[in-house]
């Protein structure tokens, strides 16, 4: 398809029937949808911008995609979150997308995930890709306690990971603590030829700064405040010394050495207002 018509069809919102619903606890809930019509297929990393009866659109990484299904992994954060809990089999709701960067991790025979909540999302979806081809990944895996843990007994393909690690802040389940505690521990003694991460920015800024030390290559998904998926309004502008990013557009998916010339890094992003914060 021509990349100009491939551009529109994109933007195009299509209605996807809710198939089934996975409340897997009281904060993640995992729904899955089904289109009459075709769609440009997803790639891990990439993301959609959803929206249910009520909700406004938002940015959701796939965590799932076969044929003409697919499946998030929904955090329940806010207002929007919130009403995607509320939706039964049979409602609808509109997609569009997919949009951004995705890992490109082919070249890698064996890799270390380091994921935090709902960055599992696009980190589940690459493993069970990379699986079809036969490579390797560890998970390292963290939530903030039992209560909001997502476990991958629940899901089928599991066997997708060769190893996984659980911590919690609480210790109430797997491990107490962060998986950047020891992140620095199974670089040193696994085959890792790149590390692959996701979840809150301060988590990823301790991954990123252990992966230059150590001289380890990385690739890393960014959250911003998304409102048109187009690189045009600024609101999820990543600043840096010599080059700006739109993670929209630019991103999600970063690599070490794209971060190195960031300044708002683990320090700064913009609110919905257009203000800027700290992380």
């Amino acid at each position: 398809m021509h990349t100009k018509n491939k551009l529109l069809l994109n933007n195009l919102r299509r209605k996807f029937i809710v198939k089934s619903i996975n409340n897997l606890n009281q904060n993640f809930v995992e729904i899955s949808l089904e289109s009459s019509s075709d769609f440009t297929a997803p790639k891990p990393g990439q993301y959609l911008m959803v929206m249910c009866r009520n909700s406004e659109e938002i940015p959701l990484s796939v965590f799932k995609c076969e044929n003409k299904k697919l499946s998030l992994l929904i955090k329940k954060v806010g207002y929007s979150t919130s009403e995607f809990f509320k939706l039964k089999i049979g409602d609808y709701v509109l997609v569009r997308g997919p949009y951004g960067n995705f890992f490109e991790t082919l070249n890698h025979e064996n890799i270390l995930m380091v994921a935090g909540g709902s960055g599992l999302a696009p980190l589940y979806f690459l493993a069970c890709e990379r699986k079809k081809g036969n490579l390797e990944q560890d998970i390292l895996l963290g939530f903030r306690n039992l209560n909001e843990t997502v476990k991958l007994g629940n899901f089928n393909n599991t066997s997708c990971f060769n190893k996984v690690v659980y911590y919690t802040d609480d210790g109430s389940y797997g491990k107490k603590g962060f998986p950047t505690d020891d992140l620095l521990t199974y670089l040193k003694r696994g085959s890792y030829s790149l590390v692959v991460a996701a979840g809150p920015e301060k988590m990823l800024q301790k991954i990123f700064q252990t992966c230059l030390k150590e001289g380890i290559d990385a690739l890393f998904s960014l959250e911003r405040y998304i409102k048109c998926s187009l690189g045009l309004c600024g609101s999820c502008i990543l600043e840096g010394r010599n080059k700006s990013y739109r993670v929209c557009v630019d991103g999600p998916v970063f690599s070490i050495t794209q971060l190195k010339d960031v300044v708002d890094f683990g320090k700064f992003k913009y609110d919905e207002t257009g203000r800027k914060i700290n992380i």
